[in-house]
């Protein structure tokens, strides 16, 4: 079929930013994702459209006005969430339910890609035709441990279908009300087959043909070559993070720039034998690396150190603008309350305890490079 005579069939490319906390990658990461498939339109859904001139792509009024009853009913019931971080916690799940919006501009055909901010995508028009397209009618997700999904990458096969599952999701976090966050609900939708769960491990391809290996990484892999966000770091970029929730096979695989599918170029892992093309990279430390092939040493030099088991660090000292804002004692009483008070003091602890030894560490580095 050639898709550039079917507009509908073409994927819209779409980002979701709600509130005033910075989103510092989101430009760069939409410049991006337009370069591997400048065929695709871009769009933007945002509360706040004055402050994304620079967007790459068309701005999409969104107001919480356009909220569902449900959605409203389940930030009455965790008025916490808006209360901190300026309500960031409220925010990342509330931008999957924005998606209901893109009824109003796309045709109802139109297949959806929905990427975070800080997600590297390499997606085209040849890996769309030849792996997404033809994946089952429905909404899918990576899976980021036995019980939470992520929303990193989200492809509908259309947006009628995405509206679909979305009420379906609103359902779920209106009837469960131990779900307050985007992960476990994506995590509960996934366990219950509400949606499908897009590849992330290599195992995933242990049946399939060769054409069809391709990775979408949920969290770890961005993680392990170029490090966690640095408010888990105290402020420094530390590569070569393992995340202890996921089961990718970094042992046995080596990392590498590939060029054979994409003149852009696009990271892919090699294990027993097979290459595993890896189509979109979260890039959680907020890193905002050139497009691959402009700046190949960059990449080499960052997936080499990975591959080597060598950490490597950042120079400069980042603030978290966004969770180091102060919380109110009645958002505290309550998100404790909520979690368990005893939970609540083990979680302080361990973030205490965390920011003590990020400090010995930057004191040790200090002292060694003097």
């Amino acid at each position: 079929m050639n898709y550039s005579s079917v507009k509908t069939k073409i994927p819209a490319l779409v980002f979701v930013h709600l509130g005033k906390n910075p989103a510092p990658t989101l430009v760069e990461m939409a410049k991006i994702s337009r370069l591997y498939f400048p065929e695709a339109d871009c769009y933007l859904v945002t509360d706040r459209a004055s402050d994304w001139f620079e967007f790459p792509g068309k701005v999409l009024e969104y107001s919480k006005i356009n909220r569902s009853t449900k959605f409203k009913d389940f930030s009455r019931r965790h008025p916490e969430l808006e209360g901190i971080s300026g309500g960031y916690w409220l925010y990342t799940t509330e931008r999957i339910f924005c998606l209901s919006d893109l009824v109003k501009y796309l045709e109802p055909t139109q297949p959806v890609i929905h990427l975070e901010s800080d997600v590297y995508s390499t997606i085209d028009l040849e890996l769309f035709e030849s792996y997404l397209s033809h994946l089952d009618i429905g909404t899918w997700v990576p899976r980021y441990s036995a019980t939470r999904g992520i929303g990193s990458t989200i492809y509908s096969t259309s947006v009628s279908r995405l509206a679909q599952d979305l009420k379906a999701l609103e359902d779920l976090i209106s009837s469960n009300r131990r779900i307050d966050n985007d992960m476990d609900l994506l995590g509960a939708a996934l366990n219950l087959g509400l949606l499908k769960e897009l590849p992330t491990l290599m195992r995933d391809f242990e049946n399939l043909r060769p054409e069809s290996i391709v990775l979408f990484d949920a969290l770890a892999v961005g993680q392990y070559i170029f490090g966690q966000d640095p408010l888990h770091t105290g402020g420094i970029r530390t590569s070569g993070y393992r995340n202890p929730d996921s089961e990718f096979d970094f042992d046995n695989c080596k990392f590498l720039v590939d060029f054979s599918k994409h003149p852009l170029g696009r990271v892919a892992a090699k294990c027993g034998g097979r290459k595993f093309e890896i189509a979109t990279l979260h890039l959680h430390s907020k890193v905002t690396p050139s497009p691959i092939k402009q700046d190949t040493t960059y990449w080499e030099k960052a997936i080499n150190a990975a591959n080597q088991g060598v950490k490597t660090y950042s120079e400069i000292h980042y603030v978290d603008v966004i969770h180091m804002q102060p919380i109110s004692l009645l958002n505290r009483i309550r998100r404790a309350r909520k979690v368990g008070y005893k939970m609540h003091a083990q979680r302080v602890i361990r973030y205490r305890v965390s920011k003590f030894w990020c400090l010995i560490l930057k004191v040790s580095r200090r002292g060694t490079a003097e």
